[in-house]
């Protein structure tokens, strides 16, 4: 068989080639095998990189004659591929390394490429193939044809067209029984490269095989199979390529899995590419890191396979791909489900309020009694009808939608209770409309009592709240809850570890509460009230310092002062929410004022980057640790002086009320 093949192209200009690639831009990052280079990395570079190759073995081998005989370079851009595979998985997926391997992936394949495009001039690759199967209208040509093609290839031809044209098995069937061998090879080697080493085997295992407790639950969500396994065993068995109906393998037909177009072929392999995603995406939905990750496979399969195609059938270049038919629609599809899905939910809200339109039209007089006119009408009530209703806003939950959320650094995320998250949502969305929460009235407000949660009913005024509930009190507790349970801690005689509950982490929630107080209180007015609260806080202090002038100004200058506030504390003042809304933000803020400016690193506009380091990180999630147990004791502090009052009231009632 090796006989037989014909040098396509020349090994000097192969040779060439390959020395062409190495660009001063990678600074010898593929000139040579990184053993030679860096003889101390050969133990743990063979262990991730066992198969390794570099330009320079590249360009021997292009001078043995290994490239030259395929038509496309195949063998040539799997040898780049090689490189650039074991360059990021020995250096990582990112960095500068795996940067500069997939500029020089992109560089060599489009140099190849243009090579290619030089030498056919321009005409079908495949015409360029050695001729393999013998064409029998030759053998009816007149004799001066064949003598004529005789002396012109020599006797070694016509022994080979003798041998050719003899009865039985051809050297033409053999040669596409090859062909369909190497192809199914090549088939499966595809199939094994869609293993990434960034999926963890998600894609190569079966679910219930290798999380048994899964099973049931995969099964009933999922309950056609499919993964990489699979598609290998497929794969030998020549599903993909038509050969499994065939008890005598003796080649494959292109026509059973080349299409068209790029995208219609081999699609049993793409429909079970799909099928794998499609369960990765059921089973886990709603989870945003295993949706990124199906999506990124999705897309690197599909493309993996455009490639094998266009290998097979070059001619189908330029033709929708793959990728262009299945992810990009994918993703379009899924657009307008979303869309689609809010708007029915946004229909669902407003009921059995029709749109404005709908509602004119049904109030109208009846189409026999009106007339088109040729002015535009003007705007009149029409008698024995209702006003058109204003519709309001309203506000859509959608359960479908799940926001991306990528925290950096400066981001720490902490748990929010969910009584306290859903008050902070509904304050945001009435923010126009809020009133400012405060702990006590001013002494000539004679419209409640001071200590008695009450709601204002003229809508113009405060909300006011018993003192228990004031930003301090709470905070109090949380100090008096921390020391008991360190001291209990330390008394207590059944502890695995005597260092766990140290002095100096009860002295960090102490300093940690400090600082609490300290920036609230200076920041109070700027960062957590909305625009309605803060002009009623406003007001407020004006009407507390105005009064506590004119007390200062009756008192005699002998009298001692009488005003239980001397100055206004916020602390002391504002109601608990104020504080649940600064820790949403104390972390961050944290963070940021511990970020120093990187000034090497900036991104295009000029803008500089913050970063932290290590220890700054751990400073920072501590902080948001702590933030997260003090958000779920005031949850619990919250729920529990409600339930006292409540108590306090019921009794109060029972005791008034008269005897039967």
């Amino acid at each position: 068989m090796s006989q037989n093949r014909q040098l396509l192209y020349p090994r000097e200009e192969m040779v060439s080639l390959v020395r062409s690639l190495d660009r001063p831009q990678e600074n010898g990052l593929f000139s040579q095998d990184v053993l030679l280079q860096y003889p101390e990395l050969a133990e743990s570079y063979t262990k991730v990189c066992p198969n390794r190759c570099d330009l320079a073995t590249a360009a021997d081998r292009a001078a043995k004659g290994a490239y030259g005989y395929d038509v496309q370079l195949t063998t040539l851009k799997e040898d780049i591929r090689l490189m650039v595979n074991n360059c990021i998985l020995f250096n990582g997926a990112e960095g500068a390394y795996a940067d500069a391997a997939r500029t020089f992936e992109k560089f060599a394949m489009g140099k190849i490429d243009a090579y290619i495009s030089q030498k056919v001039g321009g005409r079908r690759l495949s015409s360029f193939r050695v001729a393999s199967v013998s064409v029998p209208e030759k053998h009816s040509t007149g004799k001066r044809g064949r003598d004529g093609e005789s002396r012109e290839r020599g006797p070694e031809a016509v022994d080979n067209d003798s041998s050719r044209r003899q009865p039985g098995r051809g050297n033409g069937i053999a040669t596409s029984e090859d062909d369909s061998n190497r192809r199914s090879a090549e088939l499966i080697k595809l199939i094994d490269s869609l293993n990434r080493r960034e999926d963890d085997d998600a894609f190569a295992v079966d679910v219930a095989e290798a999380y048994p407790e899964l099973k049931s639950a995969y099964e009933a969500m999922c309950p056609l199979k499919m993964n990489l396994i699979i598609m290998k065993e497929r794969a030998q068995n020549g599903y993909y390529l038509g050969q499994q109906h065939r008890r005598r393998r003796t080649g494959d037909d292109p026509t059973l899995y080349m299409g068209s177009s790029i995208a219609e072929s081999l699609t049993s392999l793409r429909d079970d590419v799909e099928l794998m995603v499609r369960n990765c995406v059921n089973f886990n939905a709603g989870v945003v890191e295993w949706e990124r990750r199906a999506a990124s496979f999705h897309h690197f399969a599909h493309k993996k396979i455009d490639d094998f195609v266009l290998r097979i059938d070059p001619s189908l270049r330029g033709t929708r791909t793959g990728v262009e038919v299945y992810v990009q629609e994918a993703k379009k599809m899924q657009q307008s489900q979303l869309k689609q899905k809010i708007e029915g939910s946004e229909r669902s809200n407003r009921g059995d309020v029709g749109a404005p339109e709908s509602v004119a039209q049904s109030i109208s007089p009846p189409s026999h009694t009106t007339a088109t006119p040729m002015n535009p009408p003007r705007k009149a009530t029409i008698p024995g009808t209702a006003r058109i209703p204003t519709l309001s806003a309203h506000v859509n939950v959608v359960n479908t939608v799940t926001p991306i959320v990528q925290p950096t650094a400066l981001q720490p995320v902490f748990n929010t209770p969910s009584t306290l998250r859903r008050r902070l949502i509904s304050d945001h969305l009435h923010r126009e409309t809020l009133h400012a929460r405060l702990i006590h009235r001013l002494e000539n407000d004679k419209s409640g009592t001071n200590g008695v949660p009450e709601i204002d009913r003229s809508g113009d005024a405060p909300q006011m709240y018993e003192p228990a509930l004031s930003c301090r009190a709470v905070l109090d507790a949380f100090i008096i809850s921390v020391r008991e349970f360190h001291k209990a801690q330390r008394e207590s005689q059944d502890f695995v570890n005597p260092f766990m509950y140290a002095q100096q982490e009860e002295n960090l929630y102490c300093d940690y509460v400090t600082l609490i107080k300290q920036q609230l209180e200076r920041l109070f007015l700027h960062i957590v009230l909305y625009n309605r609260e803060k002009a009623e806080m406003y007001d407020w202090a004006a009407a507390k310092a105005a009064q506590m002038a004119v007390a200062d100004a009756s008192l005699l200058p002998t009298a001692p002062a009488v005003s239980s506030h001397v100055s206004c504390c916020w602390l002391d003042e504002a109601h608990l929410c104020y504080l649940v809304r600064f820790l949403q933000h104390l972390p961050q803020l944290l963070g940021l004022a511990c970020a120093e400016v990187d000034t090497a690193k900036s991104d295009r506009t000029g803008n500089a980057q913050l970063y932290l380091t290590t220890v700054e990180q751990g400073v920072v999630g501590k902080i948001a640790k702590i933030t997260e147990e003090l958000l779920s004791f005031i949850a619990r502090y919250e729920e529990k002086i409600t339930a006292s009052h409540q108590n306090s009231e019921s009794l109060k009632e029972q005791a008034e009320a008269p005897a039967l």
